[in-house]
């Protein structure tokens, strides 16, 4: 299906730099180092440590103790709270000499004992965040239990795989576990949220293991990606006061009359109080409104895997403020069984002709102000309609108006999440970054 094409934003070279930085920057994390009483076992605050390597950890001694305003891997204090209480605090005797193999020195255990062994975190300052748990016994192969309520953590069984000689090795090896009752050194349960946990482990076997915890890291979650989606085309019931100029439908998604604020947050951006910059389309004849005569279609090009939210600017000219939209319908389709009509003289069109699904309730949007920096007049929630190609406006009603309804402008975003780069991934940017630049300056030569 093809809709009416025209020009769409684009990012500058420095936004999309700005994004790629973003993107590759480290997330915040909180490291507690377990059986750090222990000969060894302590990491100093330059130490670099972990499978998602950072400074500061906080070295927690003894069986049984409790640790406020945590650090984090800056050395800030954070508001995480932690409260441990287990059977027996204990240690290699390795002569770890790298700071890995140092975390992995000490821990904690519930040693034989059925009984769970306990640590309680509090006011964990990350909306998002992964929780890595790192496991280590002088005697390896010693397997521990693990269980947090309302997380994914449960019933998980890790056999641990480093003993002396593996400890002290340089460099130590990290190992992930991957399903429960597999080997190595630590896991990762990945998509945390809520502001505590509570972490029951114990012995898998109670008459033979001691069920050890050697540490835990807290790595908050990378916020999504936002980008802007093109929008390629658009039809609707009627093209406004041009087919392709001042007033028409193009105008509702080529950015005309918006000033862009932060590029990748149209939150931020504002749209004028010019009617050339306005869609406003009539009804025939000049007829009071009615079910289904007022519509638009947006094409996206193709179909969007991720999509967040759709971002609705009313229509703003002082004098035609009644004709902005009010109730309507959303709607997505990957492939309509019927073609919505070029864009052009007055047509109609119904969503439920096939291959249309609606997307929630029915919606209203704020009326526009006639203000010459009208901010966004709704914000609404289309990830339900990820996949799809075509986005419908179903518009049910306007502000007053009998003869136009219409819109200013429509901006889709679409939201993708984004991996923490462990250390391995920053040192290939690094040299990556560091060979062009290597190649560039030799050119210039």
């Amino acid at each position: 299906m093809l809709l009416k094409r025209t020009r769409v934003f684009t990012l500058t070279a420095a936004v999309l730099a700005v994004v790629l930085i973003a993107t590759a920057a480290q997330a915040a994390s909180i490291g507690l180092n377990f059986g750090s009483n222990r000969s060894g076992a302590s990491l100093a605050a330059g130490d670099l440590a972990g499978v998602v390597a950072q400074m500061n950890w906080n070295n927690a001694p003894n069986a049984d103790g409790s640790i406020t305003n945590a650090m984090d891997d800056s050395g800030a204090g954070t508001t995480l709270g932690a409260v441990w209480s287990t059977d027996e605090s204990w240690s290699h005797s390795s002569g770890a000499t790298t700071a890995d193999g140092i975390l992995m020195e000490g821990w904690v255990s519930a040693n034989n004992n059925s009984t769970a062994s306990n640590i309680s975190l509090s006011d964990i300052p990350y909306a998002g965040y992964d929780l890595y748990l790192y496991v280590s016994h002088d005697r390896a192969n010693d397997d521990t239990r693990f269980n947090a309520p309302g997380t994914s953590i449960t019933d998980f069984v890790t056999l641990e795989d480093a003993d002396d000689a593996t400890v002290a090795a340089n460099p130590f090896v990290f190992n992930e576990i991957t399903t429960s009752g597999g080997t190595g050194n630590y896991f990762k349960a990945s998509g945390l949220t809520g502001s505590s946990l509570s972490l029951d482990f114990f012995p898998n076997n109670a008459t033979s293991d001691r069920g050890p915890l050697s540490a835990l890291q807290i790595v908050e979650a990378a916020p999504p990606v936002r980008e802007i989606v093109p929008i390629v085309g658009i039809t609707g019931h009627q093209q406004g006061d041009s087919l392709d100029g001042n007033g028409s439908m193009l105008t509702a998604i080529n950015g005309d009359g918006i000033t862009v604020v932060d590029p990748v947050d149209p939150s931020t951006w504002t749209h004028n109080s010019s009617w050339p910059t306005d869609w406003q389309g009539s009804f025939p004849g000049g007829s009071a409104q009615v079910a289904d005569q007022g519509w638009a279609v947006i094409d996206l090009g193709a179909p969007q895997a991720s999509l967040e939210n759709m971002y609705l600017w009313n229509v703003n000219e002082g004098n035609a403020l009644d004709r902005g939209t009010n109730e309507f319908n959303l709607y997505y389709a990957t492939s309509p069984d019927v073609t919505p009509p070029s864009v052009g003289g007055f047509q109609a069109y119904d969503f439920s002709s096939g291959g249309w699904t609606q997307l929630g309730d029915t919606l209203t949007l704020d009326q526009g102000t006639a203000s010459g920096s009208l901010p966004v007049s709704g914000i609404f929630d289309i990830s339900g309609a990820s996949g799809a190609q075509y986005i419908g406006i179903d518009i049910l009603s306007n502000h007053g108006s009998t003869f136009r309804v219409g819109l200013a402008e429509i901006v889709v975003t679409s939201a993708t999440a984004t991996a923490v780069p462990e250390p391995s991934t920053f040192l290939l940017l690094a040299s990556g970054l560091l060979g062009l630049a290597w190649y560039g300056r030799r050119r210039r030569k």
